[in-house]
């Protein structure tokens, strides 16, 4: 009960500081009974009672706590509200990483990766049509996956010993190349050691990064055109640069391990609409960082 009063409490002044401008309504239902806090905060207590799916929250906030949300809508109008929140939820994220910069975070190194958002998969992957706006299909050659669906790609600052703090997040289409993503971010950014895999191998890249006093590390790349002599030579180095780049970037790794484990953000079969499915992932996002930086 009092955890979540806190929360509540919590959401309360994220939404009136910061996230209300992104949500206004101009129309004579511009403050309805159930306030938009009171949405947020059933739907995040929903989630860390372990209910991942709307249906399942609804149906929990109805049954236990309906003499604190009595208010509460039907279900349906519980959807509607909480997809119109989407913006609410993209702003309630980026608020949440720049308080993140406040943790032992290493300001000058980051780790960069993308992770699947599955709508569909196997023969379902073709007939899928929800959100053609913002999904494609798409390959995940780290988990050798065909899907349709959505990318999230994410640069997060290292931490020793623990998950990084992420710093940027971006959804794009299944299709687009992790690289292709984040390419602006890198070509920008000054004085700092990004850690890869191999998709984030350019030569061109590497060439604006150097002037920007920047650095992108990542596991070696065999050349095309390498004889079996060359190979042998360098095999020996290459594979330890390679392991302890590995080594240093698995930290985001576990961080969507962890993701996937809190919030079961890769699984998305759920989602009916554009709004939905960013409601979907930047919700579940936010309220993760909720979890790291200790504040529900």
């Amino acid at each position: 009960m009092i955890r979540l009063i806190e929360l509540y409490c919590n959401v309360s002044d994220l939404y009136h500081n910061m996230l209300k401008v992104e949500v206004q309504r101009f129309s004579p239902n511009a403050f309805p009974k159930f306030t938009d806090e009171e949405i947020i905060a059933t739907y995040f207590w929903g989630i860390r009672q372990g209910h991942l799916q709307t249906k399942a929250i609804h149906t929990y906030i109805y049954e236990h706590w309906l003499e604190w949300f009595p208010a509460l809508p039907c279900y349906q109008e519980y959807v509607r509200r909480v997809n119109f929140l989407s913006p609410a939820f993209m702003v309630m994220a980026d608020v949440l990483m720049d308080a993140g910069r406040s943790l032992d975070i290493i300001p000058k190194e980051s780790l960069l990766d993308s992770f699947p958002i599955v709508l569909a998969n196997g023969k379902r992957k073709r007939q899928a049509k929800v959100a053609r706006e913002c999904c494609a299909e798409g390959y995940c050659s780290s988990k050798d996956m065909h899907y349709y669906g959505a990318k999230l790609h994410m640069i997060g600052f290292r931490r020793v010993g623990a998950l990084p703090m992420p710093e940027y997040i971006q959804v794009t289409a299944a299709n687009v190349h992790d690289l292709t993503a984040v390419r602006n971010t890198l070509e920008t950014t000054q004085n700092r050691t990004f850690w890869g895999d191999k998709a984030y191998i350019d030569q061109f890249l590497n060439g604006i990064m150097e002037q920007n006093s920047s650095v992108m590390l990542t596991p070696v790349k065999k050349r095309k055109g390498q004889s079996e002599w060359e190979t042998q030579f360098s095999n020996a180095a290459n594979t330890l640069f390679s392991s302890a780049v590995s080594r240093i970037r698995q930290p985001i790794e576990s961080f969507f391990n962890w993701l996937e484990q809190k919030v079961s953000l890769q699984k998305a079969s759920s989602v009916r609409s554009s709004a939905g499915l960013l409601t979907f992932i930047f919700a579940r996002f936010a309220f993760c960082l909720l979890l790291l930086l200790g504040i529900i």
